[in-house]
């Protein structure tokens, strides 16, 4: 019998990612979005982005820099890696 995963494990399960890229390009194909600006990958994580974590701005904006540098790894990560998700849209 196989044990529950914790929340972290379910996130970053590679078939719980490919379900919502899948779900994000089916939609984006629904409204007309060309490839180019279709998403090509996923990363969910437990954490929020927010004000106090010095994520957002006050008006609630991203702030890009302390992103990028927080999840270096994880973006390297994801440009390398393909989900397959245009094999999922037919």
């Amino acid at each position: 019998m196989k044990s529950q995963l914790s929340m972290k494990e379910f996130l970053s399960d590679r078939n719980v990612r490919r379900y919502f890229l899948t779900k994000l390009r089916k939609f984006g194909c629904k409204e007309g979005l060309s490839s180019i600006e279709q998403v090509k990958n996923v990363y969910l994580l437990e954490e929020e982005f927010t004000v106090e974590a010095g994520l957002m701005t006050p008006t609630l904006k991203i702030v890009r820099m302390k992103l990028r540098d927080k999840f270096k790894d994880i973006l390297d990560e994801m440009y390398s890696e393909e989900l397959d998700a245009n094999l999922m849209l037919s």
